[in-house]
């Protein structure tokens, strides 16, 4: 804030930098946007009036490293979808939902018992799992998302597979489906889709969706479970 001159005034960095992502109004002096890096930023801020008088301060602006919040959510909903026989995880679809031992079972993932290695054909099982009430705070980055499937298959036969995808509007629009590297095996293993710390991952709402797709006869499946990563910049200032 300035007093005194004759108006308009006009701000500027006179030396050094802003903190990178920041910007100052040259109208109002006000600084503002999202940090992108950590550390300290020292600059000299420059108000003119129209009188061509000037004024200068000093000033320093740290920005910490973010905050980092990371953790799993099971689902708490689920739902079969169109696709192979329409009936998902027909038997307890629900033990999914946690990491106990339980297992969601498919016993035909697919129409006819035909595979196809495709995950967006239309032939296989489809199962939708959501209401994860994941709480992101407000001024928060999206900065990741992992997928977490602890699944077995009956055969290894044909090479069985699973592929997942995400919603973030409630199932209207999915994202491009992941499939699982490698193959299952006849022994349950965890599998991780995605990754944290993803450059300009899309922003999930708090009640976002999971569905996989199945490619085998039999398909058993502990938990379907997501992981997002997100941060909120902390910044100081004086000057």
């Amino acid at each position: 804030m300035a007093s005194g001159g004759t108006a308009p005034r006009t701000w500027s960095v006179a030396t050094g930098s802003l903190p990178a992502g920041l910007t100052l109004n040259a109208s109002t002096g006000g600084i503002a946007g999202t940090p992108t890096a950590v550390g300290t930023s020292n600059f000299t801020i420059r108000v003119t009036d129209a009188a061509t008088a000037t004024a200068n301060r000093n000033m320093n602006i740290t920005i910490a490293a973010p905050i980092v919040i990371t953790a799993f959510a099971a689902p708490t909903s689920h739902a079969p979808l169109d696709g192979g026989d329409n009936n998902g995880f027909q038997t307890d679809p629900t033990n999914a939902f946690a990491v106990d031992g339980a297992l969601a079972v498919d016993s035909i993932s697919g129409s006819g018992l035909v595979l196809f290695p495709s995950c967006t054909n239309n032939a296989h099982d489809k199962h939708a799992f959501y209401n994860y009430n994941l709480n992101v705070p407000a001024g928060s980055t999206i900065r990741g998302i992992e997928v977490r499937l602890d699944a077995r298959a009956d055969s290894t036969s044909s090479s069985p597979q699973m592929c997942v995808e995400l919603s973030w509007d409630s199932g209207s629009t999915w994202t491009t489906a992941q499939q699982i590297t490698p193959t299952l095996t006849t022994t349950t293993a965890t599998y991780t889709l995605g990754s944290l710390l993803l450059s300009g991952a899309a922003p999930l709402g708090p009640s976002h969706n999971s569905r996989t797709a199945c490619s085998e006869y039999e398909l058993q499946i502990w938990q379907a479970c997501l992981r997002l990563e997100h941060s909120l910049w902390m910044t100081s200032r004086s000057g």
